[in-house]
């Protein structure tokens, strides 16, 4: 049986939690979290919610 993996798009955005609500990182577009998880090796799939493409979709 071959292994597949799959990330969620969040991933590779700017993540935050109740410690640092601001976020670890600089913001990022979607389209540089798809070129981000295009650098993964071996990630067969990515993950997304509707709202993660909304800005692209206007």
């Amino acid at each position: 049986m071959e292994l597949k993996f799959s990330a969620g798009l969040w991933v590779f955005a700017n993540p935050v939690d109740r410690f640092c609500p601001a976020g670890y990182a600089e913001p990022s577009t979607v389209v540089d979290q798809i070129e981000a998880a295009a650098k993964v090796p071996d990630l067969a799939a990515v993950e997304c919610h509707q709202s993660d493409t909304d800005q692209i979709s206007t």
